[in-house]
């Protein structure tokens, strides 16, 4: 049943990936029925882990994707006989009645209610207790409500929390939602200088030409360290790199790739302080940075540095060891550049 569709090579959708990236930020919770990994695959530089089995209740720290059918990675966990669905682990309704309680609960790609499907999601709403806290996004849901099984498993669903959408645009508004009311609250750290306002102004009009799943990549790529269910969107150092963007490059940036952007000053390649990261460790990622640019033939880059803590007391190698010696004498590598860093705080 694992091979019978690409369940682990699927390209992960636009839908996928968001839920990925809000998942690492920590604003939401994600279970599926599907067997399919394309939401841990969904965040390029990190696996997002599965709880597919008891065990990985113990071995996962941090949010993590219930599976609640299993998943076709780990073929002996999945849920395929009639008997399996009608019966499924304790583990895991006990697993989706706690993150279900006290939530609102968003029913996602389930416009059809497959059989199978169908008895979780009565057991499901069941754990929500009031259907108050439901909401049903699907194409069809309003226009086509008499004919659709919501009617008949929620049929008291507000018109207002019938979501006439798909996946994928549905999505890309909650996660526009967040980056603009992150940046919105951000931006009350700055009312009272208008220069830093209307940089910080500039750099979020900026941010708006590009959609959410471009802007929450850059913005996890360049933290350091990104951990998993720790928002790197709303860390003080982002709004202060923010600021620093619009204030370096008044006629606007780019966002490229992961960290880069492209701006009149050139490349910039972001680094975003996560938590009380020591200054040192954020020069390494520069460093390191530097190399794999070198390596990869990619154009040399200014790095901007938004937070960190002892700038005044780090020691580092400078940026030429060879003193007296002769640059040609170095034919390629790392020393070859020169880093070339700007703190946001002084910009």
């Amino acid at each position: 049943a694992a091979g019978v569709a690409e369940f682990t090579t699927a390209e992960p959708s636009y839908g996928h990936r968001l839920l990925a990236l809000l998942l690492m930020e920590g604003i939401l919770d994600v279970l599926t029925t599907n067997w399919d990994d394309c939401i841990e695959r969904g965040w390029t530089t990190q696996r997002v882990p599965a709880v597919v089995k008891p065990a990985d209740l113990l071995s996962i720290a941090g949010p993590s994707v219930l599976k609640i059918h299993g998943c076709a990675s780990e073929p002996g966990t999945l849920l395929v006989s009639s008997a399996d669905l009608r019966t499924p682990p304790v583990w895991v309704q006990d697993q989706t009645r706690a993150r279900l309680q006290a939530a609102i609960v968003v029913f996602l790609g389930i416009g059809d209610v497959a059989g199978y499907v169908q008895v979780r999601l009565q057991e499901a709403l069941d754990d929500v207790g009031s259907v108050d806290n439901v909401r049903v996004v699907s194409p069809s849901i309003v226009t086509h409500w008499d004919d659709a099984q919501w009617s008949t498993l929620t049929p008291t669903l507000r018109d207002e929390h019938r979501i006439a959408a798909t996946a994928d645009s549905f999505l890309e508004q909650v996660a526009n939602a967040y980056v603009t009311t992150t940046l919105a609250h951000a931006r009350r750290a700055f009312v009272d200088d208008s220069g830093l306002l209307a940089a910080f102004d500039s750099g979020v009009q900026s941010l708006n030409q590009h959609d959410s799943l471009t802007v929450l990549t850059w913005c996890r790529s360049s933290g350091v360290v990104a951990e998993r269910g720790k928002s790197v969107m709303q860390a003080e150092a982002t709004a202060d790199l923010v600021r620093a963007l619009g204030r370096l490059c008044p006629a606007g940036f780019e966002l490229t790739e992961s960290t880069s952007l492209r701006s009149e000053m050139g490349e910039i390649d972001t680094i975003i302080a996560v938590g009380l990261q020591p200054a040192s460790r954020l020069r390494r990622e520069a460093e390191a940075r530097l190399e794999g640019r070198s390596s990869a033939g990619k154009p040399e880059a200014t790095f901007l540095v938004a937070g960190g803590r002892g700038w005044a007391q780090s020691h580092s190698l400078p940026a030429d060891i060879l003193g007296d010696g002769r640059s040609a004498d170095i034919l390629d590598g790392p020393l070859s550049q020169k880093l070339t860093m700007i703190r946001a705080s002084e910009v």
